[in-house]
């Protein structure tokens, strides 16, 4: 009897301690629990190929995402856009806690990184509740849709090399696709904060040096 009363207990201690911030996860070495190799995405356990939609799931993770305007439109030309983009964000994450490690808005396309809690996976739920609500700012702003593509390129984090490439990919996309010269350059980025942090030099300026398929 004693011994159940202690786990409860103990368990409301550990549901009753604050979310740590992103600086405090790093710290205590939560980027290198979650950098485990990871599994076949499109694979079942009995080695059957499953569809190429299937969304890989497990505890926490470092995602990659690229999501796509509806036929390429060129939405987030427009710097309103962006801004409802962002409300959007914010409101999700209020109700639905991740950090965004890495992001860029490009017109017609964003690429992001995200690191999940080790207690929700449900990134699936999340894009769509962003994307909802942007939805509806849109509409309520007079603009006509539909604004997104139905489906979305995630891709799990494997390992430090691996999330390197990704955050070089996105830093670098404005000048992949010829908006900017330099990195620098694009404002709707993480770029700059991670300048600020002292993760890239200022006049930086490579791409990743691999031929990954980045969902574009």
């Amino acid at each position: 009897m004693q011994a159940g009363i202690k786990r409860s207990v103990a368990r409301l201690r550990l549901r009753s301690k604050p979310r740590p911030s992103k600086t405090q996860l790093h710290q205590a070495g939560y980027v290198a629990t979650l950098l485990k190799p990871a599994y076949n995405q499109h694979r079942s356990r009995e080695g059957i190929d499953m569809s190429n939609y299937r969304r890989a799931f497990q505890l926490g993770g470092i995602y990659f995402f690229t999501v796509v305007t509806h036929d390429r439109r060129p939405l987030f030309s427009d710097a309103h856009a962006i801004e409802r983009l962002r409300n959007a964000f914010r409101y999700v994450k209020q109700r639905r806690p991740f950090d965004i490690d890495a992001m860029v808005i490009l017109p017609d396309h964003l690429h992001c990184l995200w690191f999940l809690p080790t207690d929700d996976a449900d990134y699936a739920t999340r894009w769509q509740m962003i994307k909802t609500h942007f939805t509806r700012a849109m509409n309520r702003a007079g603009e006509q849709g539909p604004y997104w593509q139905p489906r979305y390129w995630e891709h799990l984090i494997r390992d430090e090399s691996d999330l390197t490439r990704h955050r070089d990919y996105i830093h670098y996309n404005p000048v992949k696709h010829g908006l900017v010269a330099r990195p620098g350059d694009w404002t709707a980025s993480s770029f700059a904060r991670f300048v600020r942090d002292g993760l890239y030099p200022t006049n930086w300026a490579a791409g990743p040096s691999d031929d990954t398929n980045y969902g574009e």
